[in-house]
């Protein structure tokens, strides 16, 4: 019997021993595993160079989210807690705000953090967007401007930022085309990409520089009725686009017509007859429901809509407020400026006080305010369907 008690004493020796050598493997994993993160690696267990690449992608990562959400910074001098600042600036000495963008990857990789402007003397673009050839050349900057603040029509010692985006182009009239969707697309309205493309493979040439022209109706049942509208809102209007007739039905009386030596017309009768005389003596295009917002480098005074009303007096700084306006200095400087969230009256003043621009008109509005680089595609906050026409450089 005794040496039955030892014998099993001496076959259950192993297994408690191994029982035990178990728990302590187990128990030495768990310890080990609380002072290593299996999901990533501690900077202990990294070598110098690699802890250094680490925290820059970190780093990185960390802009790219705040560039996503489209954060910013600005400085605390110019901005108040909110976006409202006391400034008692008129709004033709306006200020640029000394805005730095967080963009990593910014469009134009030459372009530093608060950059001099190549538009505004003595602005800072906070991108900027280049397209050339031999003979055009496009300039595009984004740039935050603090804007007085109206009340009842009366400006406040207040003002607000807001981004505005500016192109300028140097380039020879006859670069200059007002298009018809309808002449290059197989629809009336239509992504301003598809525009280009087949203005470009009809043309066999690239188009550097394209934005939204006039206001256009949208019928998205019957896409190829009548869109561009007459004086009286009716659409009925005879226009010329590219140098033909793009849509026929009464006269235009009222149309501001480009010719191809740069030229630009206001007012001009624009029928089926008198259509086809322009076009012979030169004109490209014709806009039907717009008018002039600046002539011969003055505020111009529509009968219905002058410089005591309408365009001159939208200071609405509200931020789903969008506008564009197309202008020109001689005949062979353009603009085109799109502004974000704030009412014509201020974009007309950037381009009459700050561009000096002789000759500018109202483009189109709201989600289709928008531009085109060559090489970036749709650079504004908008990427949006073109009603109608465009105005494009070559």
């Amino acid at each position: 019997m005794g040496n039955e008690n030892s014998a099993s004493k001496k076959n259950v020796k192993p297994i408690i021993i191994a029982v035990v050598a178990v728990l302590v493997i187990v128990a030495a994993f768990f310890i080990v595993s609380s002072f290593v993160d299996t999901g990533s690696l501690s900077h202990e267990a990294l070598t110098p160079g690699e802890v250094q690449g680490l925290d820059a992608q970190q780093g990185e990562i960390a802009k790219d989210k705040k560039t996503e959400s489209g954060t910013t910074t600005t400085k605390a001098s110019d901005m108040a807690d909110s976006d409202i600042v006391d400034k008692n600036a008129g709004y033709s000495d306006y200020v640029i705000v000394d805005e730095i963008t967080t963009t990593k990857a910014d469009p134009n990789k030459n372009l530093k953090e608060n950059a001099a402007s190549k538009i505004i003397d003595g602005a800072k673009a906070l991108r900027r967007w280049e397209a050339s050839n031999v003979i055009s050349k496009v300039v595009v900057e984004k740039l935050a401007v603090s804007l007085p603040v109206y009340e009842d029509g009366v400006k406040t010692t207040q003002s607000k930022s807001r981004n505005v985006y500016i192109a300028e182009i140097n380039t020879r009239p006859s670069r200059i085309s007002v298009v018809a969707a309808s002449q290059f697309t197989n629809n009336k309205v239509a992504d301003i990409r598809s525009f280009v493309k087949g203005f470009e493979n009809e043309m066999n040439q690239d188009i550097l520089f394209a934005s939204n022209n006039e206001m256009c109706a949208r019928n998205y049942d019957n896409p190829m009725e009548n869109i561009f509208y007459n004086g009286d809102d009716s659409l009925t209007a005879t226009v010329i686009k590219n140098g033909v007739i793009a849509q026929r039905g009464s006269a235009s009386k009222d149309s501001l017509v480009m010719y191809k030596d740069g030229t630009w017309k206001y007012p001009v009768n624009v029928s089926m007859s008198s259509a086809e005389e322009l076009i012979k003596s030169g004109a490209i295009a014709s806009v039907s429901y717009t008018y002039p917002v600046i002539w011969e480098g003055e505020k111009y005074n529509h009968p219905e809509c002058g410089v005591d009303t309408g365009i001159w007096l939208n200071h609405s700084l509200d931020p789903e407020t969008n506008y564009s306006l197309i202008g020109k200095t001689g005949n062979d400087k353009y603009y085109v400026i799109v502004g974000e969230g704030c009412g014509m009256g201020y974009l007309a003043e950037i381009m009459l006080n700050g561009l000096g621009v002789e000759y500018a008109y109202w483009g189109n509005g709201g989600a289709a305010a928008a531009m085109y680089v060559k090489g970036y595609g749709i650079v504004t906050p908008h990427d949006y369907v073109v009603h109608g026409d465009f105005f494009c450089v070559r």
